[in-house]
């Protein structure tokens, strides 16, 4: 399966509430799991996590992948750098040209983001990528949407915006 959600919880922004499972979905709630982008026989790209792979605040990434989605329907070569950086984590910068995309992602020293200690790059084709995204967003909406009739369309129209 190209694209792939796994270990799903929603997480509080404070220590003193547990984990609790999907279908528990409330509005101010982030969702964090394991998102896997992997192309036609390749290797997955970006560990969309913070501290690891299970660590992706699917929120984020439903915005996140909506302007990506946005800018991809504008045409034309693009950067697009993930605006979310945390201390210590890499920057991510996804370049756009009319027929391919890179994937480029840079560690750093240390939190000043000056010194690079690695970086390293992935790619595909445009159109891959572009349906990779798009298919990213299907299920991320679908998933939510299935584990909380309730609550998911307001937290998918919160997190989109």
């Amino acid at each position: 399966m190209p694209v792939e959600l796994k270990n799903l919880k929603c997480v509080k922004q404070t220590m003193d509430f547990p984990n609790r499972p999907l279908a528990e979905l409330e509005l101010l709630d982030h969702v964090h799991g394991c998102i896997i982008l992997q192309p036609e026989g390749g290797t997955p790209f970006h560990n969309f996590g913070y501290w690891d792979a299970n660590d992706a605040c699917l929120g984020q990434w439903l915005g996140v992948f909506t302007e990506i989605q946005r800018l991809i329907d504008k045409g034309g070569s693009f950067t697009y750098e993930f605006q979310y950086r945390d201390q210590g984590d890499p920057k991510l910068e996804f370049v756009f040209s009319d027929d391919s995309v890179r994937i480029v992602t840079t560690c750093y020293t240390d939190d000043s983001w000056t010194e690079v200690e690695e970086s390293w790059e992935q790619s595909t084709t445009r159109l891959e990528f572009a349906t990779l995204v798009r298919d990213a967003l299907l299920l991320i909406e679908r998933t939510i949407l299935e584990a909380s009739p309730a609550n998911g369309a307001a937290w998918i129209q919160r997190n989109r915006s």
